[in-house]
């Protein structure tokens, strides 16, 4: 009985040998902002839908998603051209990034979440495109991306997620503006 349960307890372990320990998993890029404004909860949706128009509404491919005013909540996508600023004009990486945004209100607060970052490659280029996916808050796992290296990835992600930041930082100051003067209006 004891040779047995040695002997399973070294199959065991010997399978797990081979295995390497994560170091800690890539974390999806989000941006998550919250401003306080002087309204109620049921003075901020129109507030929000109105800002919507004059800043995440302007964004290619825009669209309100879904609405519900009662649990004060609003939904949309959007998307932005993407130019590889790090890795050359290499025109396979060209594309779009697709996002989501999520705006929820209560009485004197509003948060904006934007995430499901992806990248779509440029479909028209010569060699096909080159699709990142998903876009990282830090390092890419080390999956395989068709069409370049690793280290290559890591600095388009690297690119990708400054361009997003630079980027939709500007959207959300105008649409944060926006509030502020709808709540000044009342």
């Amino acid at each position: 009985m004891r040779t047995t349960g040695a002997l399973l307890l070294l199959l065991v372990a010997g399978s797990t040998w081979g295995q390497e320990l994560p170091t800690g998993s890539a974390r999806p890029l989000t941006i998550t902002e919250t401003v306080a404004v002087p309204l109620s909860a049921t003075q901020l949706m129109p507030a929000v839908r109105e800002a919507w128009n004059y800043s995440f509404g302007q964004e290619p491919g825009a669209a309100i998603v879904s609405e519900d005013q009662g649990a004060g909540l609003m939904e949309g996508v959007a998307r932005f051209n993407f130019k590889a600023q790090t890795v050359g004009a290499r025109l396979a990486s060209l594309g779009v990034i697709n996002y989501r945004i999520t705006i929820q209100t209560g009485n004197g607060v509003c948060k904006v979440r934007i995430g499901q970052f992806e990248h779509i490659g440029n479909a028209n280029a010569p060699d096909g495109p080159v699709s990142l996916g998903r876009i990282y808050a830090g390092d890419r796992p080390r999956e395989r991306v068709p069409g370049i290296s690793h280290g290559v990835a890591q600095r388009l992600n690297d690119d990708m997620r400054t361009q997003v930041d630079t980027r939709l930082a500007s959207v959300i100051g105008s649409f944060f503006s926006r509030l502020r003067r709808a709540a000044q209006m009342e």
